[in-house]
């Protein structure tokens, strides 16, 4: 959903969840998808995520905390990251 900015509203967009969820709870109130495009209900979508976001209500997916620990590895110690799943194979030869 694209949006356009009054005047009145601070700089930024919300998060993805807050919006999701403003623009559910406003579309459970029409009936026609079209209602969903005028311009004053776009911007009332984005008034409501804004309370939303503000109010704390729409948390943005962490990252998988090995996510985060395999970061702070590479950082700490500058290396790749590491493989997983098994090693690969090797042939052994009879001498």
């Amino acid at each position: 959903m694209t949006s356009e900015r009054p005047l009145d509203v601070p700089l930024g967009m919300p998060s993805a969840e807050a919006l999701r969820l403003a623009t559910a709870a406003i579309r459970r109130r029409y009936v026609l998808a079209e209602t969903m495009q005028h311009p004053v209900v776009r911007s009332e979508c984005m008034r409501l995520a804004y309370l939303i976001e503000a109010y704390g209500l729409a948390t943005a997916p962490s990252p998988p905390q090995e996510d985060v620990v395999a970061e702070r590895r590479r950082a700490r110690h500058g290396t790749a990251p590491r493989l997983r799943g098994p090693p690969p194979a090797v042939e052994l030869r009879a001498v």
